[in-house]
Protein backbone atom coordinates (compact mmCIF):
# COMPACT_ATOMS: atom_id res chain seq x y z
CA UNK A 1 0.00 0.00 0.00
CA UNK A 2 1.79 3.04 -1.10
CA UNK A 3 2.54 5.78 1.71
CA UNK A 4 2.10 9.53 2.09
CA UNK A 5 3.76 11.76 -0.33
CA UNK A 6 6.18 13.57 0.82
CA UNK A 7 8.29 16.71 -0.33
CA UNK A 8 11.38 14.39 -2.11
CA UNK A 9 8.71 12.15 -3.86
CA UNK A 10 7.24 15.83 -5.95
CA UNK A 11 8.10 17.64 -9.08
CA UNK A 12 8.16 20.63 -10.07
CA UNK A 13 8.48 21.32 -14.46
CA UNK A 14 8.10 24.48 -17.03
CA UNK A 15 7.61 23.14 -20.56
CA UNK A 16 9.66 24.15 -23.26
CA UNK A 17 7.47 23.79 -25.95
CA UNK A 18 3.58 23.72 -26.76
CA UNK A 19 0.98 22.77 -24.68
CA UNK A 20 0.10 20.97 -27.51
CA UNK A 21 3.47 19.24 -27.39
CA UNK A 22 4.92 19.67 -24.59
CA UNK A 23 8.64 18.88 -23.53
CA UNK A 24 9.13 19.52 -19.87
CA UNK A 25 12.24 20.15 -18.13
CA UNK A 26 12.80 19.32 -14.53
CA UNK A 27 13.50 22.03 -12.21
CA UNK A 28 15.53 19.62 -9.62
CA UNK A 29 16.50 22.06 -7.08
CA UNK A 30 13.29 23.70 -6.44
CA UNK A 31 12.33 23.82 -2.86
CA UNK A 32 8.93 24.38 -1.58
CA UNK A 33 6.68 24.42 -4.53
CA UNK A 34 3.47 25.57 -3.76
CA UNK A 35 0.40 25.72 -6.50
CA UNK A 36 -2.46 27.70 -4.66
CA UNK A 37 -5.75 26.50 -5.06
CA UNK A 38 -9.16 27.84 -3.79
CA UNK A 39 -12.96 27.87 -4.91
CA UNK A 40 -14.79 30.85 -4.19
CA UNK A 41 -18.50 31.55 -4.98
CA UNK A 42 -19.85 34.10 -6.89
CA UNK A 43 -23.39 35.55 -7.39
CA UNK A 44 -24.97 35.32 -11.43
CA UNK A 45 -27.97 36.23 -13.03
CA UNK A 46 -30.19 32.72 -13.35
CA UNK A 47 -32.02 33.38 -16.58
CA UNK A 48 -33.76 30.06 -16.36
CA UNK A 49 -35.27 30.45 -12.92
CA UNK A 50 -38.03 32.48 -11.05
CA UNK A 51 -35.43 33.61 -8.58
CA UNK A 52 -32.85 36.51 -9.07
CA UNK A 53 -29.78 34.84 -8.53
CA UNK A 54 -28.03 31.40 -8.28
CA UNK A 55 -24.20 30.95 -6.61
CA UNK A 56 -21.47 29.43 -8.34
CA UNK A 57 -18.26 27.78 -7.51
CA UNK A 58 -15.22 29.95 -9.47
CA UNK A 59 -11.88 27.60 -8.83
CA UNK A 60 -8.71 29.65 -8.71
CA UNK A 61 -5.17 28.53 -9.30
CA UNK A 62 -2.14 29.88 -8.13
CA UNK A 63 -0.16 31.62 -7.17
CA UNK A 64 2.80 29.11 -7.70
CA UNK A 65 6.07 29.98 -5.35
CA UNK A 66 9.12 28.03 -4.72
CA UNK A 67 12.70 28.48 -3.89
CA UNK A 68 14.96 27.26 -6.15
CA UNK A 69 19.31 26.61 -5.42
CA UNK A 70 21.61 28.59 -8.36
CA UNK A 71 24.37 25.84 -9.38
CA UNK A 72 27.79 28.23 -10.57
CA UNK A 73 28.28 28.33 -14.31
CA UNK A 74 25.85 27.93 -16.93
CA UNK A 75 22.73 26.83 -14.87
CA UNK A 76 19.85 26.27 -18.07
CA UNK A 77 17.15 26.51 -15.80
CA UNK A 78 17.71 29.64 -14.10
CA UNK A 79 18.38 30.84 -17.76
CA UNK A 80 15.18 30.23 -18.35
CA UNK A 81 13.33 31.72 -15.30
CA UNK A 82 15.39 34.55 -15.48
CA UNK A 83 14.87 35.23 -19.11
CA UNK A 84 11.03 34.76 -18.89
CA UNK A 85 11.03 37.01 -16.09
CA UNK A 86 13.05 39.67 -17.32
CA UNK A 87 10.56 39.02 -20.81
CA UNK A 88 7.42 38.65 -19.22
CA UNK A 89 7.13 36.14 -20.84
CA UNK A 90 4.88 33.26 -19.55
CA UNK A 91 5.97 29.32 -18.71
CA UNK A 92 3.91 26.39 -18.62
CA UNK A 93 4.54 24.76 -15.04
CA UNK A 94 3.65 21.59 -13.88
CA UNK A 95 3.56 20.30 -10.51
CA UNK A 96 2.81 16.37 -9.68
CA UNK A 97 3.25 14.11 -7.26
CA UNK A 98 5.41 11.62 -9.23
CA UNK A 99 7.80 11.72 -12.20
CA UNK A 100 5.30 13.34 -15.46
CA UNK A 101 5.64 10.63 -17.67
CA UNK A 102 5.26 7.86 -14.98
CA UNK A 103 1.49 6.49 -15.31
CA UNK A 104 -0.58 8.11 -12.21
CA UNK A 105 1.38 10.32 -11.59
CA UNK A 106 -0.68 13.81 -10.80
CA UNK A 107 -0.74 17.35 -10.34
CA UNK A 108 -1.61 20.77 -11.55
CA UNK A 109 -0.81 22.57 -14.69
CA UNK A 110 -0.98 25.77 -15.67
CA UNK A 111 0.47 29.03 -17.64
CA UNK A 112 2.18 31.39 -14.87
CA UNK A 113 4.03 34.82 -15.66
CA UNK A 114 6.98 35.36 -12.98
CA UNK A 115 6.52 38.23 -10.93
CA UNK A 116 8.98 37.90 -8.64
CA UNK A 117 12.68 36.48 -9.21
CA UNK A 118 14.57 37.37 -5.98
CA UNK A 119 18.53 36.63 -5.79
CA UNK A 120 19.79 35.78 -2.48
CA UNK A 121 23.47 34.55 -0.61
CA UNK A 122 22.25 33.01 2.24
CA UNK A 123 22.97 29.91 3.10
CA UNK A 124 23.47 29.14 -1.10
CA UNK A 125 22.82 30.94 -3.94
CA UNK A 126 18.81 30.99 -4.12
CA UNK A 127 16.10 32.08 -6.37
CA UNK A 128 12.78 32.90 -4.68
CA UNK A 129 10.16 32.49 -7.32
CA UNK A 130 6.92 34.05 -7.51
CA UNK A 131 4.48 33.70 -10.49
CA UNK A 132 0.66 34.70 -11.12
CA UNK A 133 -1.95 32.42 -13.34
CA UNK A 134 -2.19 34.09 -16.33
CA UNK A 135 -3.94 34.23 -19.61
CA UNK A 136 -2.42 31.71 -22.45
CA UNK A 137 -3.51 31.21 -26.18
CA UNK A 138 -2.40 28.77 -28.32
CA UNK A 139 -3.59 28.25 -32.18
CA UNK A 140 -6.74 30.94 -31.02
CA UNK A 141 -7.29 28.86 -28.47
CA UNK A 142 -7.19 30.12 -24.52
CA UNK A 143 -4.96 27.21 -22.62
CA UNK A 144 -7.23 26.75 -19.44
CA UNK A 145 -5.01 25.71 -15.81
CA UNK A 146 -5.77 21.85 -15.67
CA UNK A 147 -5.37 19.03 -13.39
CA UNK A 148 -3.15 16.31 -14.96
CA UNK A 149 -3.22 12.85 -14.53
CA UNK A 150 -0.02 10.99 -16.55
CA UNK A 151 -1.42 7.71 -18.32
Amino acid sequence: MPGPVVNNDCFLYYNTNTNASPTWAEIARAKGATVGSSASTVETTARDSKFEFAAVNTVKVGPLSFDYQIIGGTDAVFNALRAAFLAKTPLQFAETDGPIASAGSQGWKAYFQITKCDVSDTDSRTASVEAELCRFYESDALVEPAWMVAS
